[in-house]
């Protein structure tokens, strides 16, 4: 018997085509399978207000603030899978912007009239700045764990954390694709792993700032440096939340 690419043919000469290999599955996608491991953490850890506690009072720059309140804004602390590993998304901002020019951040950005909570803030904000096609969370929602304590911007603005998670296997090949980001507001959207970020950890002397503070945590990427409110944001949430769920020891 003799094989070819796509038939076989024996030695009466009858043909039967070889059947086509089974689809691969899918990539099971690791953050689903943590997610109710994630739930359990940070109810552990949550206030009596439902809050992931960010820091231990007192802290310096803890503020207070209802969405009703003037000059409130929320971020997207947004957990995904990139090539198999559990990251965390990050946009560097537009080096033509006024404020906060080619910084790295979380998107996110004012709450509006129209917003119902600082969740809807947080969504409304990521989408108009990560761009994606028009029915892309709808068919791919975004699962919202829970929002955290509060932390003011240098300016003072009080800033509303929200975690959610992404069930949606990326690659660093199709993620400029997927979010290729306002022009306007963002030059980049791009991922960094859970490992990763607590590989790079380290610290740096800030700027003159309101709080008097002197030294905040830094976490150097390809991307550039993550640091100021990002970085205060991001690394208690990596120790206390991230870490025990994703990097067992």
């Amino acid at each position: 018997m003799w094989k070819t690419n796509l038939l076989v043919v024996n030695r009466r000469f009858s043909v039967r085509a070889i059947p086509p290999p089974p689809p691969s599955p899918p990539l099971a996608c690791h953050l689903r399978t943590k997610w109710p491991e994630l739930i359990s953490c940070f109810q552990h850890f949550q206030n009596k207000n439902g809050e992931f506690p960010l820091f231990n009072a007192p802290f310096p720059f803890q503020t207070t603030g209802t969405k009703d309140d003037e000059n409130q804004a929320a971020v997207l602390v947004l957990l995904c899978q990139v090539n198999g590993e559990s990251s965390l998304l990050f946009t560097r901002r537009s080096a033509k912007l006024r404020r906060h020019a080619a910084e790295i951040s979380f998107p996110g950005g004012h709450v509006d009239s129209s917003d119902a909570s600082f969740v809807d803030a947080a969504l409304r904000e990521t989408k108009e700045e990560l761009l994606p096609a028009d029915d892309f969370f709808l068919k791919n929602p975004i699962e919202i764990l829970g929002q955290t304590t509060k932390l003011p911007s240098l300016r003072g603005t009080p800033v509303t954390p929200v975690i959610g998670g992404l069930f949606y296997e990326l690659t660093k090949a199709n993620i400029a694709r997927t979010f290729p980001g306002e022009p306007k507001e963002v030059d980049e959207v791009f991922t960094v792993s859970i490992k990763r970020l607590l590989e790079v950890e380290s610290s740096r002397e800030l700027p003159d700032n309101r709080f008097r503070l002197r030294y905040g945590p830094v976490f150097p990427t390809e991307h550039g440096e993550i640091w100021g409110l990002t970085a205060y944001i991001l690394r208690p949430l990596l120790h206390k939340l991230l870490r025990p769920v994703f990097v067992k020891q």
